[in-house]
Parts: structure tokens; C-alpha cells; sequence
């Protein structure tokens, strides 16, 4: 499959559909506008003549003087009062450019009756509502990364000069030693999960599909978490039936990694966490499911956003990043992720992904 390229900094041109709307529309405004400015010279030319102000002899002087003055006062008149509208909209318009230019994001236009007006009204808010949309996930990006990248930069450098301490015990030193490893394990899930996310956020085109049995590459997942599961003793259960679908097997993987990885970490000791798949024609629906803490309304409603944690007191491992790699990965199969439920007896998440990647 070749994969499409696009030219982000190509000018925008006029087709030639849009130039015949163009000039068939304008054409039109500038006949109506003459009409009705040649209607109203006429009539008001009738009046003239009722009232006896027009004779023979002074007919012609007159006609041209009066026709050529009433014709140039009517048609001022009407092209002030007609291009008024659109030239303070344009103005408007022109306001609300700079405006977005110089990262007033709030600015919003009032949108109009006459259908083209309005139309153009709604693009540039829907551009100024998404620009403003971004900076607000850019700056909690920064804001959320510097946080997550001082915290353990912050424990190795405390740490490290701790180690330079030589009335230290072993065991301290062990201890010390210990968490500068963990902490920049930390920092390199951290760098690692950013630059996946960034790459599947600008990847439009899932490349690489194959053929393969999804529940064989959940099992195989499941096995190589055994050892976060013995320390809880968690058993993970997966039906033992085949599904073929048509996708990215390697990212795919992540998405098994990062839901069976929050069940450990969420699920009581001694729990069962059940995978259950079932599939159509069409599509496969995969539900993880384990009975640990509960995900209330909003956090659900946040769940799925960069950096945010459940966990607001950061007390169990994990960036905030997982779900949102995870809900890209099966944007990008063209399929979708949701929390279907939390409460006292379980919390489930399903995954929709469709058979064959078209």
C-alpha cells in the first residue's frame, strides 16, 4: 500500500467549479443591483414627468441632466447600503485573522443568515476552536512532561550525592542504588512511550499488516507479564479459540502490553483477570476485565488524555501515557477503545478492531 504525501505548505487554489460559482454569483448580485437601481431611476424619471416639470423644449437638456444625477444618486445609494454588510463582515473577518495571528485562540465570529457568509463564520470557528484546542493540549503537554521528567531527575541527583557519603552502609548503598535504577528505568519508559505516541499521532497509514491469530498473540503477551502476576498472584485467564485478523502485529502487541499491565497494577491479590473474545463477520470485540479500583465518571471522562493518572498521588508506576498510545494504535486499524464498565465488581475495558485493515 503506498502511502499518501501531502504538501502542508502548498498554496490553496481555486478550481474551476469554485471560479464559475464565483463569478456566476457575483454577476448575478451586479445584475439584480442594477436593476433595481435602473427600476427606481425610471420611476422616479415618471414622477419627474407627471408633475409638468418636463416639456417639450426642455426635454432633452432636462433628461440628461436629471437621468444621469437620480441614476449616480440611486446608485451610490444602493451600493453603500448593499456593500456595507459584506465589506464590515470582511472587516470582521480580517480582525478575527489577526486576532488567531497573534494566538487569540478565543475569537469567534458571528455567523450570519446568507449561506455563504455563515459558512465561512463556521469554518473559522471551527479552526480557531481546534487551534485553541491544541495550544491548551500543548501547554499541559509541557506542563505535565517537565513534572513527569523532574520527579525521578530530581531522586537520582538526591541520591547520587548521597552515594558520595562514605559512612554508608552496604545495605543504604544497596538501597540507594536500587532506586536510581528505578528511577531511570522511569525516565526511559517516559522518553520511549512519548516517542511512540508522537509517531503513531503523525502516521495516517497503517503499514505492515499482516495475517495472524490475535488470541495467540494476547496469550503470549499474558505470558511474558508472568512474573507481575505471581507477585500478586493473579491469574489471567484467556479463552482458548483462534481469531485471524489482518493488522500491525508489532504496535497491536503495545495495546495487549499496556491493558493487561494497568490490570496487574489495579487488580486485588488473589483476583482473576478474564479476557473474553468475541467476533463476527466483521469485527472481534476484546474485553479485559479485573476487579480492583474503580474508575469514577471524571476520571472516565479523562481517561483517555496524555499524562493523566487515576492515580493522582502517583504512588503506582506509569506515566499517563499508555492509554492514549492505546487508543491511537486502534484509531490507526480504524477501530476504537472504551471503558464499558467500573464499579464494585469489575472494571472492563473493550477493544473493536475490524478483521480486515481495508
Amino acid at each position: 500500500m503506498k502511502k499518501k504525501t501531502t504538501d502542508n505548505n502548498k498554496c490553496i487554489k481555486t478550481t474551476l467549479l469554485d471560479w464559475i460559482k464565483i463569478t456566476l454569483f457575483t454577476g448575478l448580485g451586479m445584475l439584480i443591483l442594477l436593476s433595481i437601481t435602473m427600476l427606481i431611476v425610471n420611476f422616479v424619471w415618471m414622477l419627474i414627468y407627471n408633475t409638468g416639470f418636463i416639456t417639450e423644449s426642455n426635454f432633452r437638456r432636462v433628461y440628461i441632466f436629471d437621468f444621469t444625477v437620480i441614476t449616480i444618486l440611486v446608485g451610490c445609494f444602493l451600493t453603500a447600503f448593499v456593500v456595507r454588510y459584506p465589506v464590515v463582515w470582511t472587516n470582521n473577518l480580517v480582525k478575527g485573522i489577526r486576532n488567531i495571528y497573534h494566538g487569540n485562540y478565543g475569537t469567534r465570529l458571528k455567523e450570519r443568515k446568507l449561506k455563504p457568509i455563515s459558512k465561512v463564520a463556521r469554518e473559522f470557528n471551527a479552526m480557531a476552536k481546534q487551534l485553541e484546542i491544541t495550544e491548551t493540549l500543548s501547554h499541559d503537554f509541557i506542563n505535565n512532561f517537565s513534572h513527569e521528567c523532574k520527579t525521578p531527575i530530581a531522586s537520582i541527583n538526591g541520591f547520587a550525592k548521597l552515594l558520595k557519603n562514605n559512612n554508608l552502609s552496604e545495605e543504604e548503598k544497596n538501597e540507594y542504588l536500587s532506586i536510581i535504577i528505578d528511577e531511570s528505568e522511569r525516565l526511559n519508559n517516559l522518553a520511549t512511550d512519548i516517542l511512540n505516541l508522537s509517531k503513531l499521532e503523525n502516521q495516517m497509514i497503517l503499514t505492515n499488516t499482516e495475517k495472524f491469530d490475535i488470541c495467540e498473540q494476547i496469550r503470549e503477551t499474558a505470558a511474558k507479564l508472568y512474573n507481575q502476576t505471581k507477585l500478586k498472584n493473579l491469574e489471567i485467564i484467556i479463552p482458548e479459540e483462534n481469531c485471524h485478523i489482518t493488522a500491525n502485529a508489532g504496535i497491536l502487541e503495545i495495546v495487549w502490553q499496556n491493558l493487561l499491565t494497568n490490570a496487574i497494577k489495579f487488580a486485588c491479590d488473589g483476583s482473576e483477570i478474564i479476557i473474553d473474545i468475541k467476533q463476527n463477520k466483521d469485527k472481534v470485540h476484546i474485553t479485559v476485565s479485573d476487579k480492583g479500583c474503580i474508575i469514577n465518571e471524571e476520571q472516565q471522562s479523562r481517561l483517555f488524555e496524555r499524562f493523566y493518572q487515576c492515580d493522582e498521588s502517583h504512588s503506582t508506576k506509569g506515566n499517563g501515557l499508555g492509554l492514549s498510545i492505546v487508543k491511537r494504535i486502534t484509531q490507526l486499524h480504524k477501530g476504537d477503545i472504551i471503558l464499558k464498565k467500573s464499579d464494585e465488581n469489575e472494571t472492563v475495558f473493550e477493544v473493536t478492531l475490524p478483521k480486515e485493515y481495508e
